[in-house]
């Protein structure tokens, strides 16, 4: 095949991916946003049924709150990384097969690296996943200023 219809071909293809990957990012966006919300509705909630005292219930609901919506954040920035790997291979593919003279250095990669380590710990751990790691350490702060009686 021609090596212009080729090239064609991958960059609509590249579109395509990064089309996806907006889809996830914004779909990460809208579940922080589900948190804080769902968050400010449970926490008054529980107060509320609880007669105003703090209640073990409050604690566990918001540790199972932030690791739920931790884990499924997670898979999107998984998923993320991974449509990204593929745009970059894509995009490698159309550079290697037009030999394009890019300052005369080739990128290494032109989006992420390829051969990153630990794929599932850095989809758990990122800095976009903040929120959920203040409110957890919020949360066990509370938890702990509660159980040894600093707080009712």
């Amino acid at each position: 095949m021609n090596n212009k219809i080729t090239d064609e071909i991958d960059f609509k293809v590249v579109d395509q991916l990064h089309a996806a990957t907006l889809n996830f990012s914004n779909t990460s966006i809208e579940l922080k946003k589900m948190y804080v919300i769902i968050i400010g509705i449970a926490v008054p909630a529980l107060l509320i049924l609880n007669k105003q005292n703090l209640d073990t219930s409050i604690f566990v609901v918001l540790y199972l709150l932030s690791v739920i919506f931790w884990l499924v954040d997670s898979f999107t920035y998984h998923h993320q990384v991974k449509l990204r790997l593929i745009g970059n291979k894509k995009l490698n593919e159309i550079y290697n097969r037009n030999n394009y003279n890019f300052n005369k250095t080739k990128p290494k990669n032109f989006i992420i690296d390829p051969f990153r380590k630990n794929e599932i710990i850095n989809a758990l751990c990122n800095s976009s996943h903040i929120l959920y790691y203040l409110c957890f350490l919020v949360n066990s702060i509370g938890f702990i200023l509660y159980k040894f009686d600093f707080i009712t």
